[in-house]
């Protein structure tokens, strides 16, 4: 198998992971009574360690989103005593948010200790070759900067996690790595965060206008009205057009953007070209293999 076609299994793996310890994972969350984008502010402050957690901080990897969500749920953690603050915008995590991280990590080992399902030695080939390629991605010459999966890295399990929690690390280290790599593409433009998926959600046709725009990323805090100036910034440049129907890449915008697309897969794959041919082949197989695995195991489970 290539590196592209292995590419989107690691994405459907961590979902079908997910569906082992979705729902009662689900229920130790909601024991804290804090609205999900505030837990996640504490569970990502963490992987900041030792460095102070920030909005700016958060928009390092996300850019795409209002720098208010973040300071928000930043501001409800400093009341709740989970982050205290340290200066203007800046918060470290006290020992009673720790104890929620720490609480956290040990309920996903124990569930995902409870499943096995694939032979040991085959999950443990598993964790080794995705443990391979993050290592390749951490020293691969580009992109540079690598925050994201640098961040993502400090909340590995270590060898004692259960082998599907290693897995799982490995699997979101790829994706941290991904975001990394399409980030180091597309930001020497010189656009903004929410402009550029703006832009990308108009190239992938999953929306015209920017009121579409608006509701279908109510989560990043912009308005229609906010997407609706940012484009417009991409009209004067000539990538979009605007007409009644809403926004149209024009031929430039259409070649820039997959300019980008191919720059993003190219920071990307450099990472695995330290895999041979029967490792890649290994790989594709096995990340198949578990994920088939996993879904027999989850609808013999669910009740007639």
């Amino acid at each position: 198998m290539e590196p592209h076609e292995i590419f989107p299994l690691l994405g459907q793996t961590s979902q079908a992971i997910g569906t082992l310890y979705g729902p009662e994972y689900e229920k130790k969350t909601e024991s804290y009574d804090l609205p999900g984008g505030v837990l996640y502010a504490l569970v990502i402050s963490s992987d900041f360690q030792p460095d102070d957690t920030s909005a700016a901080r958060f928009l390092v990897r996300t850019p795409y989103a209002h720098w208010k969500m973040f300071s928000d749920n930043l501001a409800a953690l400093a009341e709740r005593g989970l982050v205290e603050p340290t200066g203007p915008g800046t918060y470290r995590i006290t020992p009673p948010g720790h104890q929620i991280v720490h609480e956290l990590e040990d309920c996903l080992n124990t569930l995902l200790a409870q499943h096995q399902p694939l032979p040991a030695a085959d999950l443990e080939r598993t964790a080794a070759l995705l443990g391979k390629l993050v290592e390749s991605a951490l020293h691969a010459s580009q992109p540079a900067a690598k925050p994201s999966l640098t961040a993502n890295r400090h909340s590995d399990p270590g060898p004692q996690g259960a082998v599907l929690l290693r897995i799982l690390q490995y699997l979101a280290d790829m994706n941290s790595y991904r975001d990394d790599a399409h980030l180091a593409a597309w930001r020497p433009l010189g656009v903004s965060g929410p402009a550029w998926e703006g832009f990308s959600f108009i190239w992938r046709e999953e929306a015209k206008t920017a009121a579409e725009l608006g509701e279908k990323l109510a989560h990043r805090r912009f308005t229609a009205d906010d997407y609706a100036r940012l484009l417009n910034e991409l009209v004067d440049k000539r990538w979009l057009t605007v007409s009644d129907e809403g926004y149209a890449l024009t031929e430039t915008g259409t070649a820039l953007r997959q300019q980008i697309e191919d720059l993003s897969n190219q920071y990307y794959f450099e990472a695995w070209k330290t895999f041979d041919k029967t490792e890649l082949n290994d790989l594709g197989n096995l990340l198949t293999r578990l994920q088939d695995s996993i879904k027999t195991q989850v609808e013999t489970a669910q009740p007639a």
